[in-house]
């Protein structure tokens, strides 16, 4: 039977299975709330990380954030910075290019306002080829942000230390975590690289993401992972596609693309996802993986739920016992 009848039988029969029954999640129904977002980061000296003699003395933070109208401030130290409205604001703090604000070496960061998106910024700039600006940065979470924050690709990406989230009691809105820790594709000469050091994903962060669409190469390079929680995405019905560009359209990579140190996959992974479009480089190159690829509550594998094809979802991934039952063109 064509995988494509195969998909319209699988819809037909969860259509049935969902009749009359509205799966809402609890989070839906929490109440919106706008906080700050204090994280806890220290400067990095720029030798430890820039291709360049230039500025080795230099020891900063930087990232960009993105608000809506009203703008914001960023402070750190006892310095507030601002953050302008309806645009994307490049914030530095410590000493850059030779100039120095004067704040400390490490300490809380704070960002009030009404902001949209955080990401870490390349340097864009011929100081640096290969490196992130808040490479191994960050140290911890002291309050996570509120309802109005919409995106956080690549937050945490190059960072020794990924913090989870408590349980919130108000909904986070958030839509895309592309690059979450995952390496990001070279953009103008820059990269974003992967957390190669974190053994474990933030599951209880993302449960929390009940409104997530999308997360193209969210773990991608994440060599240190182990394997990946057996609930991931069970809460994130509206997820789209793993595999899409980033919030920044540069990214390219699978989910889980170059993971090479997992061994096996979670059984229902992706079980929920009735809107999933995109897999493609999935699990591309994770060739320690074992065992079975996942099914769904009634016993369908991927390929069979999805008509279209999903190229490179399981290159390099022949350990499986199925792998010879995976289409040539999810190969």
């Amino acid at each position: 039977m064509r995988r494509g009848m195969i998909g319209k039988l699988y819809a037909d029969n969860v259509s049935r299975a969902y009749a009359g029954f509205e799966n809402v999640s609890l989070r839906d129904t929490l109440p919106e709330k706008n906080v700050d977002f204090i994280i806890s980061v220290k400067r990095i000296t720029s030798n430890t990380y820039i291709n360049s003699t230039a500025y080795t003395n230099d020891s900063f933070i930087q990232f960009s954030i993105s608000c809506l109208a009203g703008g914001g401030t960023a402070s750190y130290g006892g310095i507030t910075k601002t953050l302008a409205a309806s645009t994307t604001t490049v914030v530095t703090f410590g000493k850059y290019a030779g100039v120095d604000d004067g704040t400390p070496s490490s300490g809380p960061l704070t960002i009030s306002g009404n902001y949209y998106q955080v990401k870490y910024i390349p340097f864009n700039s011929a100081k640096s080829t290969t490196s992130y600006a808040m490479r191994n940065c960050l140290t911890g979470v002291v309050q996570w942000f509120g309802s109005q924050m919409l995106y956080v690709d690549g937050l945490f990406s190059g960072n020794i230390q990924v913090p989870d989230a408590p349980d919130l009691p108000y909904r986070l809105n958030i839509a895309s975590i592309g690059c979450l820790m995952g390496k990001q594709v070279p953009v103008f000469g820059d990269e974003r690289p992967a957390n190669t050091v974190a053994t474990s994903i933030p599951i209880n962060f993302i449960r929390q993401l009940v409104k997530l669409t999308r997360a193209g190469g969210a773990f991608a390079g994440c060599t240190g992972l182990l394997s990946i929680p057996e609930d991931l995405f069970e809460t994130n019905e509206l997820l789209e596609s793993v595999y899409d560009s980033d919030i920044s359209g540069v990214t390219d990579a699978g989910a889980f693309e170059g993971c090479t140190h997992l061994s096996s996959l979670p059984s229902k992974l992706f079980w929920r996802q009735k809107k999933l479009l995109s897999l493609e480089n999935c699990f591309k190159g994770c060739s320690l993986l074992r065992g079975s690829t996942p099914v769904d509550s009634l016993g369908h594998k991927l390929w069979e739920r999805y008509s279209r094809s999903a190229s490179g979802c399981f290159t390099g991934c022949s350990g499986l016992v199925d792998y010879a039952d995976i289409p040539a063109d999810w190969k």
